[in-house]
């Protein structure tokens, strides 16, 4: 057992983490490094395959290696002055670009917060724990609006690593009947944030599969996951 699944055991038993059940036993292939990596369907994507990636921080390794196996587009969005940075020194892979804005619930403008240490990267749009009283402000967009701005009509996978964020807007996005369905949505957890519960997790869990998504991987910790399309799109609502 690695450590990171034996501090997870331990937590759920002091009652501050969670156990995910799989719904589906599809093969999955894990890509980029332990830090920022996550798990797709095994064979899934292609050369004409759309991807929206938000938050890349300072770790692309799951965009690059995806691209690389794929030779797929990736739309990636974060608005992180380092991250920024670091996109414009080390990713200059053809199909990659980068939307320099915070992806939220609501279109128009956030304060978008930062670390408290600031030898770390990822800042997010509300305060709290690790994230500081310090902020910027950052043009946000919605999901939707992301995609149409970029003329997206497809999207095969929708990667969110948003520091909390998610819960926001992944149910404004699954309630918005108009933007194209992800057919795979990857993502981090962030219920052991200081504003964050687990319930706020199982919440959001419950309400994607009634969305009509099956989850079909988790890491060690059960804070990363991969929800799959398994029902037409009838059954969104």
């Amino acid at each position: 057992m690695s450590l990171k699944s034996l501090k997870h055991r331990l937590n759920v038993l002091r009652g501050k983490d969670i156990v995910l059940s799989l719904d589906t036993s599809q093969r999955t292939e894990y890509h980029g490094t332990e830090y920022g990596g996550f798990a797709i369907l095994e064979n899934s994507l292609g050369p004409d395959s759309v991807v929206l990636s938000c938050g890349v921080g300072e770790d692309a390794s799951f965009d690059l290696a995806i691209m690389r196996k794929y030779g797929c587009q990736i739309l990636a969005v974060d608005p992180t002055p380092r991250a920024i940075d670091y996109v414009g020194r080390n990713v200059h892979a053809k199909g990659f670009s980068l939307l320099e804005v915070a992806v939220s619930s609501h279109d128009g403008h956030a304060r978008f917060y930062l670390p408290q240490n600031r030898d770390w990267v990822s800042g997010s749009l509300n305060p709290g724990g690790t994230i500081s009283s310090d902020f910027i402000e950052v043009s946000c967009l919605r999901i939707g609006s992301i995609l149409r701005r970029a003329n997206i009509s497809r999207l095969d996978l929708l990667k969110l690593d948003i520091e909390g964020a998610e819960y926001d807007v992944l149910e404004e996005y699954i309630s918005d009947k108009e933007p194209p369905r992800a057919k795979q949505i990857a993502l981090e957890f962030h219920h052991h944030f200081q504003n964050y519960h687990k319930l706020h997790t199982l919440k959001l869990c419950d309400r994607l599969r009634k969305a009509g998504y099956a989850l079909a991987w988790v890491s060690p910790t059960h804070r990363e996951a991969l929800f799959v399309e398994s029902w037409p799109d009838e059954a969104r609502s």
